[in-house]
């Protein structure tokens, strides 16, 4: 992990936080309140959504597996590296 995104939330940018962030050498990043395009982790959760849905949908499979399917789009975001599948 090399840099936390938050959208200006109290508890991610607490002193506790920053203090861990800074030990490690972690950037903090926070968006800007009420502009909801900057929140890239809405934008990767809603892509992980969309692909697993997709996927869900085309092969037939039961419910119960939609945690081994989003388990499996969060895999293939992570070692994709042409990050076709959205945002990344």
């Amino acid at each position: 992990m090399d840099k936390l995104i938050s959208n200006h939330a109290k508890a991610k940018i607490s002193k506790k936080v920053s203090d861990i962030t800074r030990a490690y050498h972690i950037d903090q990043w926070q968006g800007e309140p009420n502009h909801q395009h900057q929140n890239y982790a809405e934008l990767q959760i809603a892509s992980v959504e969309a692909n697993a849905n997709n996927i869900l949908n085309k092969t037939g499979a039961p419910n119960f597996t939609w945690l081994l399917c989003v388990s499996y789009i969060c895999y293939l975001f992570n070692h994709d590296g042409t990050k076709i599948f959205g945002y990344g």
